[in-house]
């Protein structure tokens, strides 16, 4: 079972799409997420946003550059 659910928002065409890119049981942490912006080959300036899939807690946004200088 899902817990969070880590995505991406893309403009195409003027419109904003929230592309799913890997679901976790448990929160993910910074190395695994920037190991999932490398996959998907997502540049620096990318957001990922981590959402709880039964919508307890919110939601949180980390830049894929910040998590690069985070794992250095």
């Amino acid at each position: 079972m899902a817990l969070f659910t880590v995505s991406v928002r893309r403009r195409w065409f003027g419109e904003e799409l929230d592309q799913k890119l890997h679901e976790f049981d448990h929160a993910p942490g910074p190395e695994e997420l920037l190991e999932l912006a490398h996959t998907n080959q997502l540049g620096g300036g990318a957001t990922l946003h981590v959402r709880e899939t039964r919508g307890h807690g919110g939601s949180r946004s980390y830049r894929v550059r910040d998590l690069q200088a985070l794992s250095t």
